[in-house]
């Protein structure tokens, strides 16, 4: 049996899409947007969307997160799950994490804040969720 531990690297390694998202202003250009370690310009985003709805008894839900932006004339858009998305502004803190495709609630976590200790407040029976960041709002 071996106690070789995992290099720091492996563990450090990011999985799935990671979006990062920090507000310095109500200004256009103080909208920064990192999709999976790339910035998108803040003239570009057209928008970044979080959507949560619990599963009701008639209906299965709603879980999606989109980013939508232009990129050399022309329109792009990605979904953010499975993957994390990190929105920091305003003192403020919101992340929301998928593990699995757009729709499925298996493997979701949703933290608010970032206290002294560096933990967030994990938040549980979520029912609903609407994040929408556009330039101009």
């Amino acid at each position: 049996m071996s106690n070789i531990r995992p290099a720091a690297s492996q563990i450090a390694k990011i999985v799935n899409h990671l979006t990062q998202v920090i507000l310095t202003s109500d200004e256009i250009d103080g909208l920064n947007v990192f999709y999976d370690g790339q910035l998108i310009l803040p003239g570009q985003i057209d928008s970044l969307s979080v959507n949560i709805v619990a599963p009701g008894e008639k209906d299965a839900g709603t879980l999606t997160a989109q980013l939508s932006w232009r990129e050399s004339g022309e329109h792009k858009m990605a979904s953010l799950f499975p993957g994390t998305v990190d929105i920091v502004g305003r003192g403020k803190r919101i992340l929301v994490t998928s593990s699995y495709d757009d729709g499925s609630f298996d493997g979701l976590w949703v933290n608010l804040g970032l206290n002294e200790s560096g933990t967030s407040e994990e938040l549980s029976g979520v029912q609903s969720l609407r994040v929408l960041l556009s330039p101009g709002l």
